[in-house]
């Protein structure tokens, strides 16, 4: 129809032509016809005038041509004008949601705002298919797209080579724009089964100075669907797109950066915590007083310095626990605290020793080690530790006294030993007088070296107890009767009462016999002439008591402390080794047992054996019970 339209259109203007110019020759000729005095006849008008007829036709059909070309040429200005301000309504409102996002107003992520504008231009300009490919690594993977097939073609993660085939691949790797106006000519062209329908396509990449990080990728259905001033419109977009691009994207990798930090801060501080509450519990269950002091401030004091000083560790008065520990502290070193700050200052560590309070008053005395705590070579505070080395001291105490009592006890003997052997040189008529004190002497250093032996076993856990059932009411009267000569010389009444049921128990008789023994000498040793010892046996609550009781010159609460202490004696001027009631405390704890003493000065003393009975140490009779 447009063929024959356009043939029509030819032939009307050709017989316009035409027309013009037979009406041109016509109205020539009548013009000189009539100058020579011709008239024209009714044909003649007739004709000329159907002639101009045709003309003013033909001019008529030339007007309304050229208005038809006029307005066909203005509705294609306007609908590329149209088509204009959509793409330019488009980048601008892509501008300003860029610059919004430039203010930090608006938290958008990469996706969220890929997928916005692929559907925003995809709509506005009215294409096939629009999407967003940014690279990483070797290729340009589609991150948004707006299309009939934008789900499948993302849920696929399609992508393509740098630089490889395709519009976008080529795109990405000159870094250039490219249109293919027919993709079917294009041999760049990759052809995607997810979109049959393209006919023309149009990539712009997306650069960042010089780096080019993606592409804008659209696509349409018809040929020849764009031109330079899309790519000129496209390509401004682009450019704010891959501005947007590059902050979100440092913008994200900041926040995700942030929230790994924060995560790790987390978990860094409970750690802390963890390793905070081990150390705590470390230092709490530690027997020596901890105190942490930051810019001589109190920060930190563990359980067993408050236990030491007389404190209650309540967390939820620390910070007054902590005053009152700095005053007591700093008030009872005061005199040590220069000399302590300035070895610490030199040498980064101060010990020593000194002598504290407790809280009620009591004193005890303390080793003391005091630890520089620094931050970049600058002193911020000290760790203090406080032992109680009272028990230590007063072992140490003990050692010497040991020593000087054995070096004494057998610097005794040796020294009559000597003496006697010299006197045997210068009288051998008194020999045999002689010869008995050495014999006594000698006597005397091997029980001393046998207790001393005994002791020692007994230190080191070595002595074995040769256990037997034994009738401990037989062993006691043997006992008696054995030191009753020895009572008798004093003239003191050496009596028993033991209970009527036989007991029996499992013991090491001998030892228990050296244990009575020694606490019966003891008493008869320390009781004055006419007086009187008693040595009592009962049973009560499964417990068998042994009580040696006299009415000696007793004993000072002072010396009852130190009464089983080696080579300790009230009384200087008495005979013995000193270590025989250590011993006697040694074989009744072996027993199992527990050793007593009760006394008074001038109102005599009591030693009570206790010893636990089991099932076949009971009496077959009923038990009796003191009186």
């Amino acid at each position: 129809m447009a063929l024959a339209t356009k043939n029509l259109n030819h032939w009307i203007r050709s017989l316009s032509i035409i027309g013009v110019v037979l009406s041109v020759i016509l109205i020539v000729f009548v013009q000189q016809y009539i100058t020579k005095g011709n008239n024209l006849n009714t044909a003649t008008i007739y004709i000329v005038l159907a002639l101009q007829l045709i003309n003013m036709m033909g001019l008529a059909y030339l007007i309304l041509k050229r208005q038809r070309d006029t307005d066909a040429a203005l509705a294609t200005y306007t609908q590329n004008l149209t088509r204009r301000v959509i793409q330019l309504e488009t980048a601008a409102e892509v501008a300003r949601d860029v610059s919004i996002l430039a203010d930090g107003e608006l938290m958008l992520n990469v996706d969220t705002m890929l997928v916005r504008i692929t559907e925003l231009v995809r709509q506005r300009f009215g294409f096939y298919h629009a999407g967003v490919f940014l690279i990483e690594g070797d290729y340009a993977i589609l991150k948004a797209a707006s299309g009939p097939t934008s789900e499948a073609l993302l849920a696929q993660q399609h992508r393509l080579k740098v630089g490889g085939k395709g519009i976008v691949g080529f795109v990405t790797g000159s870094g250039e724009p490219r249109i293919s106006l027919n993709v079917m000519a294009d041999d760049v062209y990759f052809k995607n089964p997810d979109l049959p329908g393209t006919r023309s396509e149009l990539a712009i990449p997306f650069r960042v100075g010089n780096k080019v990080i993606g592409a804008l990728d659209v696509q349409s259905i018809e040929e020849n669907a764009f031109d330079d001033a899309d790519v000129l419109v496209l390509q401004a977009l682009a450019d704010l797109l891959a501005i947007a691009i590059q902050k979100l994207t440092l913008h994200q990798s900041v926040q995700d950066y942030a929230n790994e930090l924060e995560k790790r801060v987390i978990e860094r501080t409970k750690e802390l915590a963890a390793e905070r509450a081990q150390l705590r519990v470390v230092l709490d269950s530690m027997s020596d007083g901890v105190v942490y002091t930051y810019q001589n401030q109190v920060r930190y004091v563990n359980r067993a310095l408050c236990d030491m000083l007389g404190f209650e560790l309540d967390l939820a008065e620390t910070s007054d626990i902590f005053l009152r520990i700095q005053h007591l502290i700093n008030y009872e070193m005061r005199d040590l605290q220069p000399k302590i700050h300035e070895h610490v200052e030199q040498y980064g560590i101060w010990r020593g020793e000194t002598t504290l309070h407790r809280r009620d008053g009591a004193q005890f005395e303390a080793g003391i080690t005091v630890t520089r705590v620094e931050r970049d070579l600058e002193m911020i505070g000290t760790v203090t530790v406080i032992r109680d080395i009272s028990q230590e001291k007063a072992l140490q105490a003990q050692k010497a006294r040991f020593v000087a009592n054995a070096s004494h006890e057998l610097r005794t003997p040796i020294t009559n030993l000597k003496t006697r052997l010299y006197l045997i040189k210068r009288q051998p008529g008194r020999y045999a007088e002689h010869l008995k004190i050495i014999e006594q002497v000698t006597n005397h250093m091997e029980r001393l070296v046998e207790d001393l032996l005994d002791v020692s076993r007994f230190d080191r856990g070595t002595i074995r107890l040769e256990k037997s059932k034994t009738h401990v009411q037989e062993l006691i009267e043997q006992v008696v009767m054995l030191q009753r000569p020895e009572a008798d010389k004093k003239n003191i009444t050496l009596t028993t009462d033991l209970q009527e049921t036989p007991v029996y128990m499992m013991l090491d008789s001998a030892r228990m016999n050296q244990v009575l023994t020694n606490l019966v000498i003891n008493a008869i040793n320390y009781t004055p002439h006419d007086g009187h010892i008693l040595v009592r046996l009962y049973t009560q609550d499964d417990q068998l008591f042994i009580e040696v009781i006299d009415t000696g010159v007793g004993i000072s609460q002072e010396h009852i402390d130190n009464l089983f202490l080696p080579f300790f004696r009230v009384s200087q001027d008495r005979n013995g080794t000193g270590l025989g009631l250590t011993i006697c405390k040694n074989i009744v704890e072996l027993h199992g047992g527990t050793i007593q003493i009760e006394s008074e000065p001038g109102q005599g003393s009591k030693f009570t054996v206790c010893l636990m009975l089991d099932s076949n140490d009971h009496p077959s009779a009923e038990t009796s019970s003191l009186q």
